[in-house]
């Protein structure tokens, strides 16, 4: 029983009383649960949120084939399928930082960036994109069904907050941004994601894209250059830098002979921990760039990356610098790793 309903129980029970303990006793007893039968009431009416502008990632995620299915297979079969299909897919984005913002029919519609933002939540759209795609191909597999799946990716400023009467409301994005997710959804097919040219340069570094040409969209003047993502990118971009653009790094002196330092010490046999803190833009990647290549015929350098997606993965950082050291790509077949890992251990015994 809830509090509520406890409240009322007590109120009803207190005015069966009237005719023996009397209006004013029961009248005083009756004040105090009323007031705290109003603020509970209060409570349970959504309050309206205020509109905020925000930096938003959209994810438009269509299934294709329930249609067909829908013809030959019993509605409420087709509904368990759709539900299981779901329970599959919406663990991905949760993983990765997104929000369901709602369901359209067999369509998904995320958010990354709202309510809660994070600094690379393009790059986690994309991901999760990717993971998604794979998971349903398990899903076939395993239910023996041929679901497909499409994408519109787009990031932008929206307007994040209340959507709807004042009684009722869900928090929700508009704006240009979202419209445009909505048309690149439309304008793929089946296995098939196409990102924004906003996503694009936010994530060029990380993923492998196909520059489509410029198609015309509804609500839009002008054709629209958009992107089809393909996959992450073999080796991954550690820099942030502009590509094309090259400058000299300059205050940062005292830095690099700390590096160099170390890696004197390191080729004594001596080893050691650096740690680099600064604010994000101070320029923490490009220094660890610029003493990669100042020092790299006289370390081998290995790399593995954090990623904030993680943090339920253990080892994550310690299994992505073996891969570097290896020589092992994500694609790799069980077979190829073990041959990498043979080869490696004989050359380093």
């Amino acid at each position: 029983m809830t509090e509520k309903e406890q409240i009322l129980v007590a109120i009803q029970a207190l005015e069966a009383q009237r005719g023996i303990l009397g209006d004013a006793i029961v009248d005083v007893a009756l004040a105090p649960l009323k007031e705290k039968l109003d603020a509970l009431s209060s409570e349970m009416v959504p309050k309206i949120q205020e509109g905020e502008r925000k930096l938003v990632t959209i994810m438009f995620a269509d299934l294709s084939g329930f249609t067909a299915l829908s013809e030959k297979s019993d509605p409420e079969k087709v509904r368990e399928l759709m539900n299981a299909c779901f329970d599959s897919l919406v663990p991905i984005v949760e993983k990765y930082g997104g929000v369901i913002d709602k369901f359209i029919g067999d369509e998904i519609m995320a958010l990354f960036g709202a309510p809660v933002a994070m600094e690379n939540d393009a790059e986690r759209a994309l991901r999760a994109a990717l993971e998604m795609m794979e998971t349903l191909k398990q899903f076939n597999r395993k239910m023996g069904v041929n679901l497909g799946m499409h994408f519109g990716i787009n990031t932008g400023l929206v307007v994040a907050g209340g959507l709807g009467s004042e009684g009722r409301q869900q928090y929700s994005v508009m704006g240009d941004a979202v419209n445009l997710a909505a048309r690149l959804e439309g304008a793929s097919e089946s296995g098939e994601i196409f990102v924004g040219p906003n996503t694009y340069k936010l994530t060029s570094n990380y993923f492998e894209f196909k520059e489509l040409s410029p198609i015309s969209l509804k609500g839009k003047s002008e054709p629209v250059i958009i992107y089809q993502l393909l996959d992450t990118r073999k080796e991954e971009a550690s820099s942030r830098a502009i590509k094309g653009l090259r400058s000299p790094m300059v205050g940062r002196d005292k830095e690099i002979s700390v590096i160099k330092a170390s890696i004197e010490e390191l080729e004594t046999g001596k080893g050691g921990i650096i740690s680099v803190f600064g604010e994000a833009g101070l320029g923490k990647s490009r220094l660890l760039a610029e003493a990669k290549l100042a020092f790299h015929d006289q370390i081998r350098w290995v790399e593995g990356r954090g990623i904030s997606y993680a943090e339920g993965n253990s080892y994550h950082v310690v299994n992505a610098a073996l891969d570097h050291l290896i020589g092992i790509a994500k694609e790799d077949a069980p077979s190829i790793i073990s041959k990498k890992l043979k080869a490696f251990l004989r050359e380093n015994h």
